[in-house]
C-alpha cells in the first residue's frame, strides 16, 4: 500500500534515484518468487495479454496491425542499460504513441512530476530481472488492484528501429512508461482516480 505520509522528493539524478529506491521499502514480489521456484529463468507469457494481432483489435488499423512485432524490451534496449526507472524522473519522459490513453498518461505524469516516489510505488517489481516479468498495483477508485505483466510490447518500425506502439519513454532504456499503459488499458478499467495519489 502507498504510503500517505511520503513527502514528495525530487528524482532527478542517479543519486537521488538509487536514494529513493533504497528508502522505499515495498511488499515482495511472489508472483516472481513463484515463477522462479517454478520455472527458474524461463522467460514469463502474459496470457492474459498474448503477444497476438486479436490483443489490438479496436485500438489499431487492420493494415497497421500486419505491420506490427510483438518485442520484449530486452530485444529495444540493450539488457545492461535497461532499467524500470532512469534519472531524471519527471513529466517530460512520456511519449503517448496510438493509444488514445492520455487520461492514464496524465495521472502517471503527475505522479512524476510531483511525487516521484509514489510513482516508484507503483511498482512492486522494481528491478530489471532475466525472465522479463513485472507487477504493478494501480488504483481503481480506492480499491488497489495488482497485474503481473511481461516485457512483450507491440511494435512497429521507424526508420532501422523498433519502437512501442503504445506510450514509451524518451529514454529508450526506461521501461515505466510502456509497462504501466499497454498491458494496464487492457486489463483495468481505470478512470483518473489515480492522480489522487500525486495530491
Amino acid at each position: 500500500m502507498l504510503d500517505q505520509a511520503v513527502k514528495p522528493l525530487p528524482v532527478q539524478t542517479p543519486a537521488q534515484l538509487t536514494a529513493a529506491l533504497s528508502s522505499l521499502a515495498g511488499p515482495p514480489d511472489l508472483a516472481l518468487a513463484a515463477h522462479h521456484a517454478v520455472y527458474a529463468d524461463k522467460p514469463f507469457v502474459d496470457t492474459a495479454f498474448p503477444a497476438a494481432a486479436a490483443t489490438l483489435a479496436g485500438t489499431l488499423d487492420e493494415a497497421t496491425i500486419a505491420r506490427v512485432q510483438w518485442k520484449r524490451l530486452s530485444e529495444l534496449c540493450s539488457s545492461e542499460q535497461l532499467a524500470i526507472f532512469s534519472a531524471p524522473l519527471d513529466a517530460s519522459d512520456m511519449v503517448q504513441g496510438r493509444l488514445g490513453d492520455c487520461w492514464l498518461l496524465a495521472s502517471v505524469a503527475a505522479l512524476a512530476q510531483r511525487a516521484p516516489q509514489r510513482l516508484i510505488q507503483v511498482f512492486l517489481t522494481r528491478e530489471v530481472n532475466r525472465v522479463g516479468m513485472f507487477t504493478v498495483q494501480l488504483y481503481v477508485g480506492l480499491e488497489m488492484t495488482r497485474v503481473t505483466i511481461d516485457d512483450m510490447v507491440p511494435c512497429l518500425k521507424e526508420g532501422s528501429e523498433w519502437k512501442p506502439v503504445f506510450a514509451r519513454s524518451r529514454q529508450p532504456e526506461e521501461m515505466y512508461v510502456t509497462m504501466t499503459t499497454a498491458h494496464s488499458c487492457y486489463y483495468l478499467d481505470i478512470s483518473c482516480h489515480i492522480v489522487s495519489l500525486a495530491a
